[in-house]
């Protein structure tokens, strides 16, 4: 006998309650309340999504957001910004944790059900690690994974209508040739249902043909239920916190002083003090900016479009950081052992990765 899994199709829903209603969920299937549960949902109004290590004022055009009306929503998982709107089908995944396989293996096993929507339109579809669905080497689907109470969620969307200009809009850019520059690669390597097909399916069809997939790859069977009251509690209070600037802006908030100091890639704040930024490129981005006095690190910030979990481990790690030398055995140490402790993961990068970046960071004048 298949495994029984309920199913919520919540319909339209703003990005603060799509962004939380699995977590309000999580806490229940992990406690072992509810059963293992698919959500279907997709956006009533269009938001900007962050991930949440990123730095808003660094990813995103505020002012522009601002002057649309377009609200800014960080969630829990890392990631990148990106802008969503009615294109998108989402669907999240909660399940009581049995212990998360490898995160490639995690990631296989459940975008089986993706893939198999896009096959379902006859598209030449398939998983590509970390975390994407791909139609003829163009992503089709971005997806995220984590562990909240007890539960492993992954969340993701099938996109059925994808604007480039639209999801550069929001970004912050250099000056509006970058930002054409950067329409013009999505373009190029994002990819839709309407792109492929000609034709925006009825969003109904997408919904019949992803329940359909998780039945058929997963070996489950999707009976349709309701959220329980105690669910929809603990799903206002997270929509409150979610709504909350001092959540919006945590990373602003945890290190305004340091944020608010630099001004340029390195900003001399006394004779032995400079703040420096650099970005470094691993399978995902990494933005350091540290503050050294004396050759040691003072204050640093880590933000990018990586995924830690716990996501709480970030600012255990900068703060870990904190008063070590600026020298690459040292901070290979602190990094690695670090890392060591039980239950801190990192994707989208290595720990080396991150003493990289804070060695370029250092190559700034006269650190």
């Amino acid at each position: 006998m298949p495994e029984k899994w309920r199913l919520l199709d919540l319909g339209a829903l703003n990005g603060y309650a799509i962004q939380s209603v699995y977590e309000s969920v999580a806490k229940s299937v992990g406690e072992g309340k509810s059963p293992n549960t698919l959500i279907l949902c997709y956006p009533s109004d269009p938001y900007v999504c962050i991930g949440v290590h990123q730095i808003v004022f660094k990813e995103v055009d505020v002012e522009y957001c601002t002057t649309h009306g377009i609200p800014i929503v960080r969630r829990r998982q890392g990631g990148g910004a990106v802008y969503l709107d009615d294109g998108q089908q989402f669907y999240h995944l909660i399940m009581k944790s049995k212990g998360m396989m490898d995160v490639e293996g995690f990631y296989r096993k459940y975008l089986q059900p993706t893939v198999y929507v896009y096959r379902r339109y006859g598209l030449n579809a398939e998983y590509r690690p970390i975390n994407d669905v791909v139609v003829n080497g163009k992503k089709a689907s971005g997806n995220a994974a984590e562990t909240i109470g007890g539960a492993d969620i992954l969340i993701g969307n099938v996109i059925m209508d994808i604007d480039p200009r639209k999801l550069v809009s929001v970004l912050r850019v250099p000056d509006e040739k970058f930002r054409d520059k950067l329409a013009s690669s999505m373009e190029l390597w994002l990819t839709s249902l309407k792109k492929e097909l000609g034709y925006v399916p009825p969003r109904e069809e997408v919904k019949e043909y992803l329940i359909e997939g998780y039945e058929k790859t997963l070996k489950i069977e999707l009976e349709p239920g309701s959220l329980t009251e105690d669910e929809k509690e603990e799903w206002a209070k997270l929509i409150e916190e979610f709504r909350s600037d001092r959540w919006t802006y945590k990373k602003e908030f945890e290190h305004e002083r340091l944020l608010e100091i630099i001004t340029g890639k390195c900003t001399k704040v006394s004779e032995d003090v400079q703040v420096c930024e650099a970005t470094y490129k691993a399978e995902k981005l990494l933005r350091i900016i540290i503050e050294v006095s004396k050759g040691k690190i003072t204050d640093v910030v880590i933000s990018g479009d990586f995924f830690m979990e716990p996501y709480t481990a970030l600012r255990l790690l900068e703060e870990e950081l904190v008063g070590a030398k600026l020298e690459r055995d040292e901070l290979s140490k602190k990094v690695k052992s670090f890392f060591e402790k039980a239950g801190v993961r990192l994707v989208g990068a290595k720990p080396e990765d991150l003493v990289e970046a804070l060695m370029k960071a250092s190559e700034r004048p006269h650190l």
